[in-house]
């Protein structure tokens, strides 16, 4: 095990390691599928796709639901693209591939993934700086009507960009001076005046009424929004931590050296999203704390 670092005091000693055996995250329940091709790395989930024109034919056809009618749109798009106004032909591909897209859009949210391999690989939805070790390598994807099936979000949450619209009960909101809170869900709006609930993910028994606040409406600083593209960009950041080994474990032991506890399988570095951090004792807790 390759140790990346260590808190200690006198009464216990508590150790994170590189966890060499992280479970690929792909294996998991996933909403999105990714599509990718490499001549060197097997990456994203398995497909039947030969390149990336087969695969965006498919959208298309599940799109417009015909597969007639897919080929009509696709000799459409590519009548109306002039080549000679594009200096490369990889330029002409993109703009039919965009335009393509547009069309897979009405169904799909579908996010470009890059590769950029130095030292190493890692993967996001944005692209990278180095065009010289970087570049697309495919897509991932999902229906709007999965989201809407099986997040429990509104439809605006997933699908809006304008985190300040007007919100309405049963949305989630974040408000001024509740920051440490998070989102809250609304539960009533009477008179501009908005009741939020910060604990309405949790059960009955751990829900504090202290926690149900009563605030103006100017107090909205935003509106849960466009939160379908942010799951997929928090599967690929997932994915990523997993290219790049950056997935951790830890034992914790007593002065003597004896084992209390481990635990395997947090990805990234953020203790505290991760879930690391509550996973330790509650009574040894401080000696990440303490490091923090």
């Amino acid at each position: 095990m390759y140790k990346y670092e260590e808190f200690k005091d006198e009464k216990a000693i508590l150790t994170i390691f590189h966890d060499e055996d992280a479970e690929n995250p792909r294996e998991w329940d996933n909403l999105g599928t990714m599509v990718c091709w490499h001549r060197r790395y097997n990456l994203g989930d398995q497909h039947r796709f030969a390149d990336k024109d087969e695969f965006l034919f498919w959208l298309l056809e599940e799109t417009v639901g015909d597969t007639e009618k897919a080929e009509k749109i696709y000799e459409k798009i590519r009548n109306s693209i002039d080549r000679e106004v594009y200096r490369s032909y990889g330029a002409y591909n993109k703009a039919i591939d965009d335009e393509i897209l547009a069309v897979i859009e009405q169904k799909f949210i579908i996010l470009p993934l890059y590769l950029y391999d130095h030292s190493g690989i890692t993967m996001n939805t944005t692209g990278f700086s180095c065009p010289w070790d970087s570049g697309q390598v495919g897509w991932i994807y999902c229906s709007k009507e999965r989201f809407r099936k099986e997040t429990g979000y509104t439809e605006s949450e997933l699908f809006s960009h304008d985190k300040h619209r007007a919100p309405v009960v049963g949305e989630l909101v974040k408000l001024k001076g509740y920051a440490d809170k998070g989102f809250g869900k609304i539960i009533s709006i009477e008179n501009s005046t908005l009741t939020v609930d910060f604990d309405y993910n949790k059960v009955a028994n751990f829900r504090k009424d202290e926690n149900i606040v009563c605030v103006p409406l100017s107090d909205v600083e935003e509106v849960m929004a466009n939160r379908a593209v942010q799951l997929l960009q928090s599967e690929v950041e997932t994915y990523s931590q997993w290219l790049e080994g950056d997935v951790y474990g830890f034992v914790l032991k007593d002065a003597e050296g004896n084992e209390i506890d481990s635990c395997w399988g947090f990805y990234g570095t953020d203790w505290e999203k991760n879930g690391l951090s509550e996973h330790i004792p509650s009574e040894y807790r401080y000696l990440l704390e303490k490091a923090a």
